[in-house]
């Protein structure tokens, strides 16, 4: 048994780097095959019930082996029993001689014969055993024939009489042959003894070869499972995470020719429209931000998108601008809606281009009227300023339209009011949000507007205060306003000329205009 074990070994040390190139390359091969995974996974269930019978087989083996063993033990104890018996008549056969030889009688004598006899037939039985090496029990036989012999000559002598000369030749002759015999005999046991633990350890240690390669087998066949299922999972799964932070432009490449194959191209395909509709949906949202824009001031909006709710703001210093196109009413009745649409956006798309310009926020338009803020949302100082540019320009822009338009006859003037003050400012609705603002100081602006002149600017004195010198302004006086009485009202002509003004005195509202300088 131990032969056939020894057959069964390991294979020479493999360097790691060739077991996981040969596990690659039979996984490589495993995936491309062109089956399902329940085929591939119900082939290597097969192949690993056939190592687990192959491993029961072995392990049977090494019973059936063990098996074995314990019966070549038994037979070996048998003769080990052999060998101590010869062992023990020897020296018994020595006592017996020695007895013979001092103690009178010739019943000893025959007794000692006997034993004689004894010996002889326990080294015949001895010989043939199968274990007993053929050197070895010649050996034996030879001392035990010379032993045999002096304990003849010893007893021939003793019936003699001789009984001196018998003792000299037990003690010289008899007892070193009885010694020697002995020591050939236990070295006899111990080499079968020894011959027994070898076959059985090496016995052993084929099983737990075969053993370990049937193993190591399975663990390689359980790791290309792994690797054709898993490690094609583990990418995917890779490849939906960055999917999900947003990174479209990586694929997942797998040699699998089964669903797991499907299921990557699935992936790379779901990764290419995903990226193509976020493109999309980027482009939509900065098209939806550019819409916010023209609806909300960007930092209203940027306040928006950080979650803050409601929008309210208390703006201590404000200019207000109202604009209304004079006989616009009577000049649309002669038009139809596109020509009056046209005109329109013409003409108010020219005054948006003025606000981004002069750096003022408009905040909404009402029919034919239009409505600016400076300092408005962020406070800006020389808010002012820039609403009067502004409207110096809405007058120039209105006149480059009418001749635009072909509008002969009837020119269109734009009157415009403007006050300066405080006001709230926020925004207002859920589905259409409006920025807009509110206070006195809208109506006031509102009010300078309708008490205004068609091509003028109209301007309170709050406004008038803000701008110093640096417009050239006509005194209209002061004029009866609704909800608020009395107001001393300026219109605003252009910017202040080079040459020395005169101060004269203001006069009434309803007196021609003069110009005076407060």
């Amino acid at each position: 048994m131990s032969a056939e074990f020894a057959k069964i070994a390991l294979p020479p040390a493999i360097k790691p780097r060739f077991i996981w190139r040969l596990n690659r390359r039979v996984t490589d091969f495993v995936a491309r095959l062109p089956a399902r995974i329940e085929t591939k996974l119900l082939a290597a269930f097969f192949v690993l019930v056939i190592l687990l019978i192959l491993l029961g087989a072995i392990g049977l083996g090494g019973l059936s082996g063990l098996n074995r063993h314990t019966v070549d033990l038994i037979e070996t104890d048998r003769e080990v029993t052999e060998y101590y018996r010869l062992q023990h008549d020897v020296d018994g056969l020595v006592v017996a001689v020695s007895l013979a030889m001092w103690l009178p009688g010739p019943e000893y004598l025959d007794r000692a014969a006997a034993d004689i006899d004894q010996v002889q037939r326990a080294l015949a039985k001895l010989a043939s055993l199968p274990t007993s090496s053929g050197a070895e029990m010649a050996e034996i036989r030879r001392e035990s024939e010379r032993f045999v012999a002096n304990l003849d000559r010893i007893l021939a002598l003793c019936r003699d009489g001789n009984i001196d000369q018998a003792g000299v030749l037990l003690l010289q002759e008899a007892q070193p042959a009885a010694n020697k015999l002995k020591e050939l005999t236990n070295r006899l046991v111990a080499n079968i003894e020894a011959d027994l633990a070898a076959c059985i350890e090496d016995s052993q240690s084929a099983y737990r070869q075969a053993q370990m390669v049937v193993i190591l087998l399975g663990i390689f066949l359980c790791h290309m499972i792994s690797a054709f299922i898993v490690g094609p999972l583990r990418q995917i799964g890779t490849r939906l995470s960055r999917i999900a932070t947003g990174e479209f432009d990586q694929f997942v490449a797998v040699p699998n020719r089964d669903e797991l194959g499907v299921l990557a191209e699935n992936v790379n395909r779901t990764s290419k429209q995903l990226g193509e509709l976020y493109t999309e949906l980027e482009t939509e949202k900065e098209r939806s931000e550019e819409l916010l824009l023209h609806i909300l001031p960007r930092p209203i909006v940027a306040r928006l998108r950080g979650g803050e709710t409601p929008i309210a703001d208390d703006i201590p210093e404000a200019t207000i601008l109202f604009a209304d196109l004079a006989g616009f009413t009577a000049l649309s009745s002669t038009m139809v809606a596109v020509e009056i649409v046209e005109m329109l956006d013409l003409l108010f798309s020219r005054y948006d281009a003025l606000a981004a310009r002069f750096g003022v926020e408009k905040i909404k338009t009402i029919g034919d009227g239009y409505m600016v803020a400076g300092g408005v949302p962020d406070p800006t100082p020389d808010h002012a300023a820039a609403v009067v540019e502004m409207a110096l320009a809405m007058g120039e822009a209105t006149n480059i339209a009418t001749r635009a338009l072909g509008v002969l006859g009837q020119p269109l003037r734009v009157r415009i009011g403007i006050h300066s003050g405080p006001l709230i400012a926020g925004v207002l609705g859920s589905n259409k949000l409006i920025y807009d603002v509110w206070g006195d100081t809208v109506n006031i602006a509102s009010r300078m507007e309708k008490y205004g002149e068609p091509g003028r600017i109209h301007v309170s004195a709050a406004t008038r205060a803000l701008l110093r010198d640096r417009y050239r302004f006509e005194c209209r006086g002061k004029i009866e306003v609704k909800g608020k009485g009395m107001m001393e009202t300026y219109f605003l002509d252009r910017h202040l000329a080079p040459h020395v003004i005169a101060p004269r005195p203001c006069a009434s509202a309803i007196a021609p205009p003069v110009f005076c300088v407060d």
